[in-house]
């Protein structure tokens, strides 16, 4: 029978402290905390509900409680209205679970019986990031991290809170002027005893002042960013100031206010790179002296310009190819951004006074960028990256041949999927035309590959009834073979560690990590209480 209840109680504690006294406003959930490999209760495990939507608080721990001798708790799920859905359980010696509210009945806990997963973070050629963070994902893009872990001088981060359980969140890898990287599949890394690689491009970050409605500073402010699909906090400064890294090619920015609801908007669309930006709250109040722009542009000028006035206020304006456009902005000095690195133009920057009443006429003068045309295989890349200098952009590996725009400069051009191949363009070298990754020079060597070696056979045993079940995980599909009516025959991949499951009625479901070369193993599911 599953132990998650619902109960309101009275409230009367902070959620960290003891769950025995509650308020009537608290919503009560019970669990039971065992051990993935035995079934056995794990006593003093913390478990954590957190909230999942994004709000003024950011995302709130609703309730905190340790299991009992028992391995069963109660802890806070819903308090004042918000209700938990995440749930964190960590206890010394296993490895940390994050999960859902709809895995509170029963948590299985894994030992750390592997060697702990660690991540090797370098730049595009492959030379060590210092002080990155790793965190994980498990259901969505912000789930609270279940640990965070930042590189040492190598570049290297030691994961000791994650590895091989009955699921696998993606991994996240965050680093001063690089781009993010927020869905890093985890089963690549925990199925490796290894060091797993992480490439990050390099990216400039998001410069900006942000003010309130009324015009004053927003000082210490938690705001909502929703970057390309990643949606976090991010807090100001006690100046107003914002800084953020951002994934690679942000063509969606939203930034609003946290408040009830969607808050108030602050900026929606595309941030121009290498800049720092006034951005204010809202739309101007209605009686603004207003001033009109017109804007023409060229056959070929960029089809986009945004504009930033020294208030705050920002906009942007779709010009048609060859085509006018007209439109009202508050009078003052505004600053108009066109271009940038990978839009086909070199960045445009220029200040126009704006005059109730009166137009200005702007024009931009565009310089395009080099094109170049990239030759990969689209069928085993996953990811394909392009890096010019501090700017970097993403691409759609399922497109080949793909020809785009970069800037002048260095350009590195990287593709990865079942290995790894890179191309350098130096500037001294000719103008670039086209990059070649299908050729044996790009081939990277340090790229992490599966072991050629035969496969070996591992016999596993299982404790429990003879209508037990069992499966097996790995970087591949597993074979398993009946030998009896407990007895299992496992193939496994060489120098790859597996992770078993042993599955009964009225008994406990049973995890276990098995290193490579192992040859026999028992499971030992617990009758269920």
């Amino acid at each position: 029978m599953p132990l998650l209840s619902f109960l309101l109680l009275p409230f009367l504690v902070a959620p960290s402290q003891d769950t025995s006294r509650v308020e009537p406003t608290e919503e009560l959930g019970a669990g039971r905390i065992l051990d993935a490999t035995s079934g056995t209760p794990v006593p003093g495990a913390i478990v954590e509900t957190w909230t999942e939507t994004i709000d003024e608080h950011g995302l709130a721990r609703i309730g905190a409680a340790r299991s009992d001798p028992d391995g069963t708790f109660r802890v806070a799920i819903a308090r004042g209205g918000v209700r938990a859905e995440k749930v964190l359980v960590r206890s010394p010696g296993y490895l940390t679970y994050p999960g859902t509210l709809a895995d509170l009945d029963e948590i299985l806990l894994m030992p750390r019986s592997l060697p702990a997963p660690r991540l090797w973070v370098v730049d595009l050629e492959d030379r060590p990031i210092r002080d990155a963070h790793v965190t994980a994902t498990y259901s969505c893009a912000h789930d609270v991290p279940p640990f965070d872990v930042v590189t040492g001088p190598d570049g290297v981060a030691v994961l000791e809170d994650f590895g091989l359980q009955d699921h696998l969140g993606d991994l996240r890898v965050q680093a001063d002027g690089f781009a993010l990287r927020a869905s890093i599949p985890g089963e690549r890394i925990a199925f490796s005893l290894g060091t797993g690689v992480v490439r990050l491009a390099r990216q400039e970050r998001v410069l900006a002042f942000v003010r309130a409605a009324d015009g004053s500073p927003s000082k210490n402010t938690p705001l909502r960013i929703l970057d390309d699909g990643l949606e976090r906090v991010v807090w100001t400064d006690g100046s107003g100031g914002l800084t953020f890294e951002s994934p690679i090619d942000s063509r969606e920015l939203v930034i609003r206010t946290l408040a009830s609801g969607e808050g108030a908007p602050i900026h929606v669309g595309p941030l121009p790179r290498g800049g720092a930006w006034d951005l204010r709250a809202g739309t101007w109040p209605e009686g603004t002296p207003l001033g009109r722009l017109h804007l023409h542009a060229p056959a070929f000028a960029p089809r986009v310009v945004h504009l930033f006035h020294s208030d705050g206020w920002t906009d942007s304006a779709a010009v048609p190819a060859g085509g006018d456009t007209e439109l009202l902005f508050p009078e003052g000095t505004v600053r108009l951004v066109a271009g940038g690195a990978f839009t086909g133009w070199e960045k445009l920057e220029e200040t126009v006074h704006l005059r109730a009443g009166q137009t200005e006429d702007f024009e931009p003068v565009a310089i395009p960028e080099r094109r170049i045309r990239i030759r990969f295989d689209p069928e085993t890349t996953e990811r394909l990256v392009v890096q010019s200098g501090a700017s970097s952009l993403e691409l759609d590996p399922r497109t080949s041949p793909v020809e785009l725009p970069v800037p002048e400069g260095r350009l590195v051009v990287l593709a990865e999927g079942d290995a790894a191949h890179r191309c350098i363009a130096d500037p001294s070298d000719p103008p670039v035309e086209e990059v070649d990754l299908t050729s044996p020079e790009s081939l990277l060597e340090s790229t992490p590959a599966l072991p050629t070696e035969a496969p070996h056979h591992v016999t596993v045993e299982v404790a429990g009834p003879a209508s037990a079940t069992l499966s097996a995980r790995g970087p591949e599909p597993i074979p398993i073979e009946r030998l009896g009516p407990t007895s299992f025959r496992v193939t496994a991949p060489p120098q790859i560690p597996l992770l078993l499951h042993a599955s009964a009625d009225d008994f406990v479901d049973c995890w276990q990590a098995v290193p490579p070369g192992e040859e026999t193993v028992t499971l030992h599911p617990a009758p269920r209480p």
